[in-house]
C-alpha cells in the first residue's frame, strides 16, 4: 500500500515527507533500512493517535516494517556516522553550480566533479577544515563518500544550508527547540528522539525550495566533453512535488567563489578523480 504525499499543509503528510528525506540521508544505499527508518521516524513523530496517522503507519508496512527498522539511537548513531560523508556530497554539489555559474570561463574544461573533488581534498588537508568542514584528509574517503551520496546530494546541500539558518536565527535561543512552532511540535519526550526532523518538517518549504533548485542544477549539468548528466534521474531521489526551485545565485544560497578557493583550481589541474 502506497501513501501518496499531496498536500504539505497537511502536517502529517510533511511529517512523512520529511522522514523519507531524513531517511534518504541516513540510509541512502539500503532500501529496507530505509523504509524502516521512515517508519520509525513517523511513529515517534505522531504517536500515531489519529486515523489518518494509522493508514500512513500501516502504507508504511506496519509493525513489519518498525520491527526491522534500527533503533532511534542506532539511526542518529548512523546519522552521525554518516554527516561528514554527506557534508563532502553538499560541498560537491555546492562547488559544481558555483563553478559552472560564476567561474566556467576562468577554468579550464568549465566545471567539473573532478575540481570540486579536488578543491575539496585540498581543503581537508587545512587546519580550517576540522573546524568546519569535518573530513578527514583521505582521498578515497572523500571520493567514496561522493560516490555514495551523490544522488542525494541535493537533499545534503539543502539540510546543510537550512541547519546553518537555524544556527543563525536560534543564535540566542538557549533551547533550540524554541524555533519550532508549537503547532508541529511533537510531544516533548519524543523531541529530542526526534534528531533534526522536527526542524525539516518546521522549515520544509525552505528546505523543498533550495534542494529542487540544486535538483535542477545537478540533474541537467553535463561536463564538457561528456555526452549525459552526472547523476541518472533513474537512481536520484526527485523531489515529488510541485514547488518553486530557489535561484540558488540570487541571494539565497550561493555566492562566487572565495578568491583563494579559486586561485587553487585555476593553478592547479584537478585530480583524476571518476565523475
Amino acid at each position: 500500500m502506497f501513501f501518496e504525499i499531496t498536500d504539505l499543509s497537511d502536517i502529517d503528510q510533511r511529517v512523512l515527507l520529511a522522514a523519507k528525506i531524513l531517511a534518504s540521508l541516513v540510509y541512502p544505499d539500503d532500501t529496507l533500512k530505509l523504509n524502516g527508518c521512515v517508519c520509525s521516524l513517523f511513529v515517534s513523530f505522531t504517536s500515531l493517535k489519529t486515523p489518518e496517522q494509522k493508514k500512513i503507519f500501516s502504507s508504511l508496512g506496519g509493525v513489519d516494517s518498525l520491527i526491522r527498522a534500527d533503533s532511534l539511537n542506532g539511526i542518529w548513531n548512523e546519522h552521525e556516522k554518516n554527516y561528514s560523508r554527506w557534508t563532502v556530497a553538499s560541498d560537491c554539489i555546492q562547488y559544481l553550480a558555483t563553478m559552472n555559474y560564476f567561474h566556467k570561463n576562468e577554468l579550464r574544461g568549465g566545471a567539473s566533479i573532478s575540481k570540486a573533488l579536488a578543491l575539496i581534498v585540498h581543503e581537508s588537508e587545512s587546519k580550517i577544515n576540522k573546524l568546519s568542514h569535518g573530513y578527514p584528509n583521505n582521498s578515497k574517503y572523500i571520493k567514496d563518500a561522493w560516490s555514495k551520496f551523490k544522488h542525494v546530494s541535493h537533499l545534503c546541500a539543502a539540510l546543510q544550508i537550512l541547519e546553518s539558518h537555524i544556527a543563525i536565527t536560534s543564535f540566542h535561543e538557549p533551547n533550540l527547540s524554541s524555533y519550532i512552532s508549537e503547532s508541529i511540535r511533537p510531544e516533548q519526550h519524543n523531541l529530542e528522539l526526534c534528531g533534526p526532523l522536527p526542524y525539516i518538517v518546521n522549515s520544509l518549504e525552505m528546505f523543498l525550495n533550495l534542494a529542487v533548485g540544486f535538483q535542477n542544477f545537478i540533474t541537467e549539468f553535463t561536463p564538457l566533453r561528456s555526452s549525459g548528466s552526472i547523476v541518472g534521474k533513474d537512481s536520484f531521489f526527485i523531489i515529488p512535488h510541485q514547488v518553486d526551485a530557489y535561484d540558488l545565485f540570487d541571494g539565497q544560497g550561493l555566492d562566487p567563489m572565495e578568491p583563494d578557493r579559486l586561485e587553487f583550481l585555476i593553478k592547479r589541474k584537478a585530480p583524476k578523480i571518476p565523475e
